[in-house]
């Protein structure tokens, strides 16, 4: 998924995520607590959140758009942390970042 490139040495931070099947077609970071995340929205329809320090997946994909995921942000909404989807299907969607 992503490969964080630019230690001293030019060498990869960590080896590559992967998780979508097909293409990433949007992505937004956010610090979620202590924690910097990464939400990324596949052609495959989902929606999948990251830890940045280690490139892992945290819980399991956020599955509810009918195509592929056009659109990711991250923002607060009522003291939490969100991610607003758009989807090729014509839906936004919330998701509580909260874990």
């Amino acid at each position: 998924m992503f490969d964080l490139s630019g230690d001293e040495d030019g060498d990869p931070i960590h080896k590559p995520s992967t998780g979508h099947e097909g293409g990433i077609n949007a992505l937004d970071v956010a610090m979620v607590g202590d924690r910097g995340v990464v939400v990324t929205g596949g052609e495959d329809g989902t929606v999948r959140i990251w830890d940045l320090a280690s490139g892992r997946q945290v819980g399991p994909p956020l599955i509810s758009h009918d195509a592929s995921v056009e659109a990711v942000t991250v923002t607060m909404m009522q003291d939490r942390p969100v991610a607003l989807t758009a989807g090729r299907d014509g839906v936004i969607r919330v998701w509580d970042l909260t874990f």
